[in-house]
């Protein structure tokens, strides 16, 4: 999905009036190019995971429950779980 229809999809649920859903589509779009223009970027699907949720919830047998309530893979938890 293209930059300016991701922004467009936020600001559609946004209860601003249409001239500024355009302003501020467009305000972020050249700022996000200007920063990020050029370049090759990774956008984890998940949102970041508290290694201390995963370890609070964590109770040695249970890994395919955290692993379905964070989003992430086996070896992610064994990882957060040994730092």
């Amino acid at each position: 999905m293209a930059l300016d229809k991701v922004i467009e999809k936020v600001l559609e649920r946004s209860t601003l009036e249409q001239g500024q859903k355009t302003a501020l589509q467009s305000a972020f779009a050249d700022a996000i190019r200007h920063e990020l223009g050029g370049q090759r970027i990774y956008v984890n699907k998940n949102k970041r995971v508290e290694p201390t949720e995963v370890k609070r919830m964590f109770n040695g047998s249970n890994v395919d429950d955290v692993r379905q309530a964070f989003g992430i893979s086996r070896a992610r938890i064994y990882q957060i779980i040994n730092e």
